[in-house]
This record gives C-alpha cells, sequence and structure tokens, in this order.
C-alpha cells in the first residue's frame, strides 16, 4: 500500500476514534444534565403534591384527583400515593411509548430510573407518602436526537475531508510524483529540457537535487561516452600498427558486399592482400620490439600511401601477425593493377635484410569482387593466390582471377578444408599422373607428368599447380612429391622412353626426404636410369644445399636432374658448373620476348655457350611465333612442344607409399 493511502487511512481511523469518543462525551454530558433535570423535576413535582396534601382542608376522597392532575401535567412515569398506614391511596403508571430510540441505543445508554419521595403530615398527624418517578423516555429520545445530529455532523465533515483528501492524493500523483518520475526519467533517457516540478516550497530541495543529479549524469555519460569510444577504437585497431584489425575490416567488407548499388558507381572494386613471409625469421633475427617499431613504420607508411590517409582513402588494415589487406572499393582493374605495383614497390624499399645477402620476402595477391558475393569465397580466393605467389617464391602480384583454383563453394576453401582433402588423399592414395609428350624435331625426348589429385565426389582431378601451394603451406608438399616420385615409376614400368616429373623446392628442405627418394631410387635402378627431377632455378641459388644433395641421390642412382624456369633467376647460371645438371628449360614467356629485346637474345646465346661447354641441354618449350623460332634456332637452341598424352590420367594408381 502506498504511503499516501496509508496516511488517508491514518486519518480516518483518527476521525473515527474522535468521532467514538465525541459521542461518548455527549452522551455522558447529556445524561448528567438531563438525570439533574429529572432529579430537580421529580422532588419538586413530590413536594407539591405533598404539600397539596398536608392541608387539612383538602379531604381524602380528593387525593386521588390532586395525583392524577399532578402526574398528567408534570410528564412522569409513574406517581403512587400511600397513607400513614402504608396503603396505597393512588398509583399512576405512564403507559409505554410506541415509538422512540432503537433498543440497542437503549442498551447502549441505559438511564437510571430517577425516584423522589416526599412524606407529608396533616396538621400533627402523618399523613403519608408521595413517591415520583421521573420519565426516561423522552430524555432518552432527547439524546438519541443529540447523539444523531453530532454523528451526521461529523460525518459530514469526515466526507468532506475524505473527498479533499482524495483530490490531494490524485493532485500529488498527477503532479508531484509524475513529475519526479518524469524527472527521473529525463535522467535515465538523457532529456535536456524535462517537465518542470510544480513551483512548490517542499520540492525545493527535490528539485535541486534533480538538477544536481541531472548535471552528475550528464558528466557520468560524457566520461563513459568517451571511454566507450576509446575502447571500441581500440577494439577495432591493431595494438602494434595501429590499423584497422580483422574484426573491423572484415565488417566493412560485409557492408561493402551488401551494400546496395549507385546508378553512377563502380558496380564492384579490389581487394589487395599481401603476406610477410618471413616474420618468424625476423623475429629471430631483430629484438621483438624493433620487430614491432618496423611493422609500425610499415603501417604507418602504407596506411599514408595507399590507406585511410590516402586521397581517396582506402582501407589497409592488418588480418594477423604476417598478413595485411587493402579493400578498394569501386576501382577498375587498370587503377587496381597500378596500385598494386605501387605497393609491390613500397614493400620492396621496406625490407628487411635478413644477413647473408637475404631479404624478407612478400607475396602478393589481388582480387576482383562484385556486391553480393561472399566475403568467404573472396578471402579464399585471395589465400590461394598468396599460396601460389609463396610456392613461386615471387613478389609478382598474383591475380586471384586467374589462378587456377579448385570450384569454391559456399565456404571457399581455406586451409582446413586443404588440410583434411591433402591427408585423405594420402592415406587413401587418390593420386595420378597426367603424362605429356615433350617433343622435339618430331621425336619424342622425353614425357613429362603432372602430379593430380583425385577427391572422393569431385568428378575431375585437381592438377598440381592448383594444390601444391597449398601443400607446400601445410608441410606436406614432400609427401606429394614422394607420391610423384612412386607414380612415375609405376609407370616407367610399363612404358619405355623417359619421365620427367617436377619436384617442389620446399621438399628438398623436409626432413628425410631425400632419403626416402634415394631408397625409391635405388630399389628401381631400371626405372630410376629413365627418370628425370626437375626444379626451379632459383633452387640453385636458395638452396643449393639442398639441390647438391639431390644430384649427388640422383647421380648414385642413376636419374638426371633438371632445371626448368631459368629465365626467372639467371643466378642459377653461376652454379651450373658445380653440379650434374641435364637440361635447362629457359620458360615460354623469356622466348616470347626474344623478338623484341637485343638483350633477351643475347642472354640466351651466353646461357647456350654455357651450356655447350657444360655438356647441358637447352629447351625452349611452346614457342608459336615464328619469328622467335627462327632466332632461338640461330642461337642452337632445341624447340620442344608439349601434347598431351590420349591416355596419360587413365589410371589412379593405388599402391602404398614409400
Amino acid at each position: 500500500m502506498s504511503i499516501l493511502r496509508q496516511l488517508l487511512l491514518s486519518i480516518a481511523a483518527a476521525i473515527a476514534v474522535l468521532l467514538i469518543g465525541a459521542q461518548a462525551l455527549g452522551i455522558t454530558a447529556s445524561e448528567t444534565h438531563f438525570h439533574a433535570q429529572m432529579k430537580a423535576h421529580s422532588t419538586a413535582g413530590a413536594a407539591m403534591l405533598a404539600t397539596a396534601l398536608a392541608n387539612p382542608a383538602t379531604p381524602r376522597s380528593n387525593w386521588s384527583g390532586l395525583a392524577e392532575a399532578v402526574f398528567q401535567h408534570g410528564r412522569y412515569a409513574r406517581l403512587r400515593i400511600q397513607d400513614a398506614e402504608g396503603a396505597t391511596v393512588a398509583d399512576l403508571v405512564k403507559p409505554p411509548a410506541a415509538a422512540g430510540p432503537p433498543a440497542w441505543f437503549a442498551a447502549i445508554v441505559p438511564l437510571a430510573a430517577v425516584h423522589a419521595a416526599q412524606p407529608f403530615s396533616r396538621g400533627d398527624t402523618a399523613g403519608g407518602v408521595v413517591e415520583v418517578y421521573a420519565d426516561v423516555v423522552p430524555v432518552r429520545a432527547a439524546i438519541w436526537r443529540i447523539s444523531l445530529g453530532l454523528a451526521l455532523a461529523v460525518l459530514a465533515v469526515g466526507l468532506v475531508w475524505v473527498l479533499v483528501a482524495i483530490a490531494q492524493v490524485r493532485w500529488l500523483e498527477k503532479r508531484l510524483l509524475r513529475g519526479i518520475g518524469s524527472q527521473v526519467r529525463a535522467l535515465a533517457h538523457g532529456q535536456a529540457n524535462p517537465a518542470a516540478l510544480p513551483a512548490l516550497r517542499e520540492l525545493a530541495d527535490v528539485a535541486d537535487a534533480l538538477e544536481e543529479a541531472r548535471e552528475h549524469f550528464r558528466v557520468t555519460a560524457e566520461e563513459n561516452s568517451a571511454r566507450i569510444e576509446s575502447l571500441q577504437l581500440e577494439l577495432n585497431l591493431d595494438p602494434v600498427t595501429r590499423l584497422p584489425n580483422r574484426k573491423y575490416f572484415f565488417n566493412e567488407l560485409r557492408r561493402v558486399l551488401n551494400a546496395q548499388p549507385a546508378a553512377e558507381a563502380q558496380p564492384g572494386g579490389h581487394v589487395l592482400m599481401f603476406r610477410q613471409r618471413d616474420l618468424a625469421q625476423i623475429n629471430r633475427h631483430m629484438p621483438r620490439d624493433l620487430t614491432d617499431q618496423w611493422l609500425r613504420s610499415l603501417g604507418h607508411r602504407l596506411d599514408r600511401q595507399l590507406g585511410r590517409l590516402h586521397r581517396p582513402p582506402y582501407l589497409l588494415a592488418r588480418l594477423n601477425g604476417s598478413d595485411f589487406i587493402l579493400l578498394l572499393p569501386q576501382m577498375d582493374s587498370a587503377g587496381a593493377a597500378t596500385l598494386a605495383q605501387a605497393l609491390r614497390h613500397e614493400l620492396r624499399a621496406l625490407r628487411l635484410s635478413l644477413g647473408e645477402g637475404r631479404w624478407c620476402r612478400w607475396a602478393i595477391a589481388l582480387a576482383r569482387y562484385e556486391r553480393g558475393i561472399h566475403a568467404s569465397d573472396l578471402m579464399a580466393r585471395l589465400d590461394h593466390a598468396l599460396m601460389c605467389a609463396e610456392s613461386a617464391d615471387s613478389d609478382t602480384v598474383f591475380d586471384a582471377d586467374t589462378v587456377p583454383a579448385p570450384d569454391y563453394g559456399s565456404e571457399g576453401t581455406g586451409e582446413h578444408q586443404w588440410r583434411d582433402t591433402l591427408v585423405m588423399a594420402l592415406e587413401q592414395h587418390r593420386f595420378s599422373l597426367d603424362i605429356a609428350a615433350l617433343r622435339g624435331d618430331g621425336t619424342v625426348l622425353r614425357h613429362e607428368a603432372t602430379l593430380m589429385l583425385h577427391e572422393g565426389a569431385g568428378p575431375d582431378p585437381i592438377a598440381a599447380q592448383v594444390f601444391m601451394p597449398a601443400a607446400i603451406r601445410l608441410g606436406l608438399s614432400a609427401e606429394c612429391d614422394v607420391q610423384a616420385a612412386r607414380l612415375a615409376l609405376d609407370w616407367l614400368v610399363s612404358h619405355t622412353g623417359k619421365l620427367a616429373i617436377r619436384l617442389a623446392l620446399p621438399s628438398l628442405e623436409q626432413p628425410d626426404f631425400l632419403a626416402r627418394l634415394g631408397q625409391m631410387l635405388r630399389d628401381r635402378p631400371a626405372q630410376a636410369a629413365r627418370l628425370s627431377l626437375e626444379i626451379d632455378a632459383r633452387g640453385l641459388v636458395e638452396h643449393y644445399t639442398s639441390v647438391r644433395a639431390l644430384c649427388q641421390i640422383t647421380a648414385g642412382a642413376g636419374s638426371s636432374v633438371g632445371v626448368c624456369r631459368l629465365a626467372e633467376d639467371f643466378g642459377a647460371m653461376r652454379r651450373l658448373h658445380q653440379l650434374p645438371i641435364a637440361y635447362l628449360k629457359l620458360g615460354s614467356e623469356f622466348a616470347v620476348g626474344l623478338a623484341h629485346s637485343p638483350g633477351s637474345r643475347q642472354l640466351a646465346a651466353s646461357v647456350m655457350e654455357t651450356a655447350r661447354a657444360l655438356n647441358i641441354e637447352v629447351y625452349a618449350d611452346d614457342v608459336r611465333d615464328d619469328r622467335t623460332r627462327s632466332l632461338l634456332e640461330q642461337i642452337g637452341l632445341t624447340l620442344v612442344q608439349t601434347e598431351t598424352a590420349d591416355s596419360a590420367t587413365a589410371t589412379i594408381y593405388s599402391s602404398g607409399s614409400t
């Protein structure tokens, strides 16, 4: 129950007590007053009648008449005359009244009978006694009328007070309590100008307290807003580089992908992702605080040149320790390619030395997006392109839209899915070789094999250039190359001629890979003599020790080693005289540019001269231009062309791994 109602009930109870007390006091006073009147009236009547009877002139026969006259005019309840001997001469009794106060009132207010006795004498002899009883019925009726009037007056006053009190309570609820409530709600909702309280002296302290609370809440709200803004800023920024973090970037990317297209805007944009491949070596090479300082300066410079401080601003973010990403909304392909090259030059300028002439390496991937695609699909394409860039060991910008990749489902193909796929394929030996003939001068010089992976539900096998970048990142390239070598030796059992397979350079660095490969070759010397193992030319520069160990193993087993993609790292020419290399492949991209570059022709001639001195064959593959073919023939290079065999992938070998 509310305090106001409690107050109202308490006052009503007080009024009821006052009413009862007033009634009791009134009845008592009235009873005392009327009792005195009845006593005096009865005494006077008895004395007057006794005086009349005492007169000797009054005969005894007239006593009854006198008694009746006095009884009728005196309004007594009873009048009795007794003579000297005690005999009753007259006894008059008033009949009971037909109407009067209620019985319960008579029970509550019992009036005592008022009796007056007056003896009289006639001369010298006793005459008798006159007894008069007062009539209490009119007195009780008078007291009833007085009590009833007082009760009605008190009830009327109480009713008026109740109505006034109810009106005051409602006013308090509507004006005062609701006013205070509106003030408090205004404080809760931060309203500047809430409804004012009634101008009452009693509410002055309340109004001052509310104003103080409002000012305190305002200051507290400003402090909390500043603190929340600071925390949000910290949550959305990378603690080291102060660039936007992964969470903030993905929120922005989803917003861009789900935004409604504008009529004048480009329908999509590009995303540029780049990865520091040697961050672990950098942390080992220099103190952690210096690494953080380098990353911070790198992030600040790139943010100024290509990110938020650029005009127009783009979103540069750090996804994790080594991955950075640049969101280029509403940018066409030409602009994105230009900006990607600018980023490549900036990253080269910001490289750190790792000692021994080695510099930290970057991998860069570019992907175009359209509105409405899934962010996971876009990031999966970028991640696969970065895998290919890492596998190629180049900072060239890899276009995710042109890099060979599997079909992406709704969730893309990430590292976890690649790991499951590769591990399952290795356990179940779901690999085969795609065999192609390498022809030169109309004859088959050798066959070349490409490792193919067969998924359980996939209708078409996946080529090595698609899954090997993922295998290299996951450390499974050695197992895949062991499968390729095993399948190649199996193929040579039932086929004539020579066969070449490609080995990934990271596989050479894996523990026990060369030992396992050497054991496989020594177990099948007849097939090993017709097997060639190809490696990239940069392996002779960056992995010379491992390549030399590979050459020693193949030489002991009768196999040979070939070098491909020589044009991507001509530094391998300095190592050719130290290793037993069987052949060199320049690469089609270098060969295509010979017709327009005298320097390239001179370089090709130098390669050919060095190879002749070392008894190494040099091939230029898949050259279609007649002028280029003529120039290569003049230099002395062997022109070769790859032709896919009809039944190259007809067999899926399932023998145990070595």
